[in-house]
């Protein structure tokens, strides 16, 4: 397409109706030349003419030129009326269905010859007359108008008329209509022999893009009635036709933003019913993939409860909970062992993203899994945790598993090229990274630890490529790093500083304190958080560069306004007491004037800490003080 608001077509789109190299050039003929007038003729009878002639001329014309001419040379009015036709005194059904198929015919005709058709005002203008006359066409031409619908699909201009032009829920139809979906009977392969769907598939690719605003409504309208279409077909005998559904529900949700959901919480019980009817069931592995691409989308939106439902006291063998874990870590587990061979493949994409969407899954579960377990008691009086004790031993098990093989394909990764910094654009890590550090924070498992520390320098690499353009890894690893080095003993301590993990962390909160504004909330909490764990790790740096921090961090220290930037002020003076501490005795003692410095805005501090009543930090600025009190006597 040459319009720059022109989606990339589908291959079977930009290639159908090309006109064989073979084909006779007739734009000098008679014919051609007597097409073009009737065409253009006053009378609606040689412009019927004009249509039927130029009909079978249309796929013989070999220039750009002769298409375009013969377009518009066309009346659009008339295309319009013969759209229009109907049963009359005096015109039988099959009359006005002729005229019907032959303007629908003239149209698809020209969208597949015409590169640039999905922005052609004299094609897509006739959107509205194409939606009404669809009832009244032949099954050849309702095919033929959802065609014609998906070539106007990959123009922003095109998909907008679409949508602007009918209800979403009859072109939902209509696309079933046209192109019916499979049976009960149908064979497991024939969902890739044919697909379904598509034009609605491409419409949302295209608006989601082109016209958002559009998108969001029609998506509204259509979500409910999909929901609904998929609760009449969960039987056994109707999963060739769920698959195609479910395809096209994933598809949709990954294209308008969570905010375009329905508030009320009817509709995703509805879906945690449909997921649990068919996950529990008799079902197909691609039903599945659809119902873990679109899981995030629903958890992210609501309350996670509504999908990891149940309760251990109901006589059930396997809850719905259990086996939807056990299904997403059966599908990763199954998949890593040959992901490495498949990197750089163009399968991998495709296995990425739906390995990301399992991830992203168990990134939401493992935040619930923590939250039902910590908390005490149900508000409502129920029990928040799905599952009893033997279930959550086998879900833990799994999940160790789960990550244990993702740590191995980092490394396998990093053995690879230990610079590759893709592997922050890689979808499986930007999804899986989450659910691990928290895994790891959460966690004890002694082996984990040590297998996370064999991952240090992706850990590190990752810290490095975190931007806010792209995925900032920052805050899920500032939480993992603790457990991995404070509590992991001797080796993960050696890697660190082999690593100077300390150095590019403190280069992070550097930039933070310094850059940061007031109203950054995110950052400053990050900043807190980075310097939290710096202060616990300063003893395992060289004494001489921790005399260098202190200084430089002194020097930057200030006491800002806003309470959560105080709190940051806070702990940056923490840090420059952690430094002072492991910094050589002259260093300690020539630095008199930065302790002075220290202790007087360190006494301003915590009296704004007292104001606040944030306990843990006047806790840690009384070390400071009292670090500072015994270096005065000491150098006196």
């Amino acid at each position: 397409m040459s319009s720059e608001d022109t989606a990339t077509a589908p291959q079977s789109i930009a290639t159908t109706g090309a006109p064989n190299e073979a084909t006779e050039s007739i734009e000098q003929s008679a014919t051609f030349e007597k097409t073009i007038t009737l065409l253009k003729a006053k009378s609606d009878t040689q412009r019927f003419v004009g249509l039927s002639l130029l009909l079978p001329l249309l796929s013989r014309l070999s220039t750009p030129e002769s298409k375009q001419k013969c377009l518009d040379s066309i009346d659009v009015r008339f295309l319009d009326r013969l759209l229009k036709s109907r049963k009359t005194e005096k015109k039988s059904e099959m009359e006005a269905q002729a005229l019907v198929d032959l303007a629908i015919g003239i149209i698809h005709a020209f969208v597949t010859i015409l590169p640039d058709a999905a922005n052609q005002d004299r094609l897509i203008g006739r959107t509205n007359a194409l939606f009404n006359a669809f009832d009244v066409a032949s099954d050849d031409s309702k095919q033929q108008v959802m065609f014609i619908f998906l070539v106007f699909s990959t123009s922003g201009r095109g998909a907008a008329a679409v949508l602007e032009a009918g209800d979403p829920v009859k072109l939902y139809e209509m696309e079933k209509t046209a192109t019916p979906l499979p049976n009960g009977k149908e064979k497991e392969a024939s969902g890739s022999e044919k697909e379904y769907f598509r034009t609605i598939t491409y419409l949302f690719t295209t608006a989601s893009r082109f016209a958002p605003d559009l998108a969001v409504n029609a998506f509204r309208q259509i979500f409910p009635f999909i929901v609904y279409d998929l609760e009449t077909k969960l039987g056994a005998d109707k999963s060739a036709e769920r698959e195609a559904i479910l395809k096209l529900l994933s598809h949709i949700l990954a294209h308008v933003p969570e905010t375009a959901l329905p508030k009320d919480e009817n509709i995703p019980k509805r879906i945690a019913k449909i997921i649990s009817t068919i996950t529990m069931g008799p079902h197909r592995k691609t039903e599945l993939s659809s119902i873990f691409t679109m899981l995030p989308t629903i958890l992210h939106t609501y309350p996670p409860s509504i999908i990891f439902h149940g309760s251990p006291d109901k006589a059930e063998s396997e809850p719905f909970t259990f086996h939807l874990i056990n299904l997403l870590t059966a599908d990763i587990l199954s998949t890593f062992p040959n992901l490495l061979n498949e990197y750089g493949t163009p399968e991998y994409t495709n296995t990425a993203n739906r390995l990301a969407a399992s991830f992203e899954n168990i990134s939401v579960f493992v935040s619930f899994l923590v939250e039902s377990l910590s908390s005490e008691d149900d508000e409502e009086g129920g029990y928040l945790l799905p599952l009893n004790g033997n279930q959550l031993l086998q879900v833990r098990s799994s999940l160790q598993d789960v990550f244990s093989q993702l740590l191995e394909f980092i490394r396998d990764r990093m053995d690879k090229d230990p610079e590759d910094r893709t592997l922050a654009k890689d979808p499986i890590i930007t999804a899986s990274v989450k659910a691990l550090c928290l895994w790891l924070r959460e966690d004890d498992s002694p082996v984990m630890r040590k297998e996370a520390a064999g991952a240090l320098d992706a850990f590190l690499l990752l810290w490095e490529c975190s931007t806010a353009e792209t995925t900032d890894f920052r805050p899920w690893l500032i939480g993992a790093l603790p457990t991995i080095i404070i509590e992991g003993g001797k080796s993960p301590k050696e890697s660190w500083r082999e690593l100077h993990g300390w150095n590019k962390l403190y280069a992070a909160l550097l930039e933070i304190y310094k850059s940061a504004s007031n109203d950054d909330q995110e950052s400053i909490l990050l900043g807190i958080e980075i310097a939290r764990f710096l202060i616990g790790t300063a003893a395992l740096e060289p004494a001489t560069a921790m005399g260098e921090r202190f200084i430089e961090i002194v020097s930057l220290l200030r006491i800002s306004e806003p309470e959560l930037r105080r709190q940051l002020d806070a702990w940056w003076a923490c840090l420059a007491n952690s430094c002072l501490q492991v910094a050589p005795s002259r260093p300690q003692r020539e630095s008199a004037a930065e302790r002075s410095r220290l202790q007087s805005l360190s006494m301003q501090l915590i009296n704004a800490m007292i104001k606040w009543d944030h306990q843990e930090e006047i806790g840690v600025l009384s070390e400071v003080l009292e670090n500072l009190d015994a270096l005065d006597e000491e150098y006196s």
